[in-house]
């Protein structure tokens, strides 16, 4: 990813730090490619997060490493590091989803 386009996406970051929400479905990731299996396993989720009091909207997520979800559980979008890279590189961060209740 270039600078510019980083930059970009950047910019949606703030829509979804701090927000929560609730698992909808899961899937354990064990196996990846090299530039991610620093951080296997990991979980990627469908989440409905709750964007305000009357709004909820429903996406997928990648869980912070080592974190394995059920449905049901509740989460909180965090900023995290998303690989691995050399010193010369930008790098990259994104927005993961993190564990802080089980599920009801």
């Amino acid at each position: 990813m270039q600078p510019a386009e980083y930059y970009r996406c950047s910019k949606t970051w703030k829509k979804w730090l701090g927000k929560t929400g609730r698992v909808v479905a899961s899937s354990v990731i064990r196996v990846t490619t090299p530039e991610f299996e620093s951080s296997t396993p990991y979980s990627y989720v469908i989440a409905d997060i709750q964007i305000s009091p009357k709004k909820t909207e429903r996406h997928g997520f990648v869980s912070v490493s080592g974190q394995e979800f059920e449905i049901g559980d509740h989460l909180i979008c965090v900023l995290r590091r998303m690989g691995q890279v050399d010193d010369s590189s930008l790098i990259p961060y994104g927005i993961k989803v993190k564990k802080i209740g089980q599920k009801v």
